[in-house]
């Protein structure tokens, strides 16, 4: 039975038993594969090197603590320290000094009555940032066709005072709070409950937008009707006193791929403030409270696995704060620990067929030839499409 599996099929199933994990990344199963080329031999001693691989790991962990002042700029070979931050900061001229708001009392605000975007914030110790947040929300320019669902799970810093003045002029900020600690998705999913927007988006306190946000989102959504999930590039910032316009200025932004299948299962792309359609729920359920922080992306894969579909906007319009009080300090953290949970629970439904079927069966579906080459699968395909362009 297992010498009749196909190498792609072996690899998978091989890291599902040894390592309750699966071979997601299509380079990395494709590298294995290739290795084997249907000789048992090989497979035996790719088997005893997996194991000795593993065990060394189990006995030496890597017990670095994770870097607060250090972040991997998404879909780049970039890395952004503090460092090379603050050298960017004083090369950039001064800013003038920002124009203070409209006092809360003296505005006007009058909202149309339609809810085309839901804004769901959770709420735990953040009154640090709350006040320049509920600015950053109220002032997004459709704003009055929006409303902003604070779910607060029970926090002790006593942000309601201050959100009650906010709702005093802008009607459509709802407010909940809850009488218990509770969860970033159970908070979601109460503020899913709530929402009356045709399109909902996720909101963290320390982060920012620019001000036409919540309508590119939304236009994106109402010009392509495939879509069912926006998301976009993102800027990083270590200062969260800064402005939008000031971070960007910085140019130290994410460069995400094209949602697939595939890559979705490696990275999490839409990770940062993406959109979708409030009807995924009914269809697909609400977010699954079993994780602590793994939540979203299991969402965004069971969307890929019932063939929703991803769009991205290139524009960056976006600052994620790399917060140093909101990372864990150690390697192996309940995340990372998700992370491959979820990995493992779609990994089957969600990597290609063509990664793990026999070279016979991959020949004959591109057409090509039997005995395949050594070149990889993918260098296969871009050749029998090379070969149609010839043809025509």
């Amino acid at each position: 039975m297992l010498d009749a599996l196909p190498d792609g099929e072996f690899v998978v199933l091989l890291a599902e038993v040894l390592f309750q994990n699966a071979a997601t990344e299509p380079a990395e199963l494709e590298a294995y594969a290739g290795r084997l080329r249907g000789d048992r031999g090989r497979r035996d001693q790719l088997i005893r090197q997996l194991v000795i691989d593993y065990v060394t790991r189990a006995r030496s962990p890597d017990d670095t603590p994770h870097d607060p002042d250090l972040v991997r700029l998404p879909g780049t070979s970039r890395i952004l320290t503090r460092a090379v931050w603050e050298a960017r900061a004083a090369e950039l001229p001064p800013r003038p000094p920002k124009t203070p708001p409209v006092p809360l009392e003296e505005r006007r605000f009058r909202h149309t009555g339609v809810y085309r975007v839901s804004a769901i914030a959770s709420l735990y110790r953040g009154r640090r940032y709350l006040e320049t947040f509920l600015e950053n929300m109220v002032s997004q320019t459709i704003f009055d066709q929006a409303e902003l669902i604070i779910i607060d799970a029970n926090s002790p810093e006593g942000e309601e005072e201050l959100i009650r003045r906010y709702q005093a002029v802008y009607p459509n900020i709802v407010y909940r709070r809850m009488n218990y600690r509770i969860g970033i998705y159970d908070a979601w999913n109460e503020g899913v409950r709530l929402a009356r927007g045709a399109y909902l988006t996720n909101t963290n306190l320390d982060d920012l937008r620019r001000r036409d946000s919540f309508e590119l989102q939304a236009a994106a959504l109402d010009a392509h009707g495939f879509a069912d999930i926006v998301y976009q590039d993102v800027y990083y910032s270590f200062d969260g006193e800064l402005d939008f316009d000031t971070v960007a200025a910085f140019g130290f932004r994410s460069d995400l791929p094209i949602v697939t299948p595939n890559n979705l299962l490696y990275f999490n792309a839409p990770h940062n403030a993406p959109m979708w359609r409030a009807a995924l729920h009914p269809e697909l359920g609400l977010f699954d409270i079993t994780y602590r922080s793994a939540g979203d992306y299991e969402f965004w894969l069971r969307c890929a696995a019932a063939g929703k579909a991803f769009f991205k906007i290139n524009e960056a319009h976006v600052v994620y704060f790399q917060n140093p009080e909101g990372l864990s300090t150690a390697p192996e953290t309940r995340g990372v620990q998700e992370w491959r949970r979820v990995r493992r629970q779609y990994a089957r439904r969600l990597i290609s067929p063509f990664l793990t079927m026999s070279d016979e069966d991959f020949a004959a579906a591109i057409g090509g030839r039997y005995p395949a080459s050594d070149a990889s699968r993918f260098a296969q395909v871009q050749g029998a499409l090379r070969a149609i362009k010839d043809r025509f």
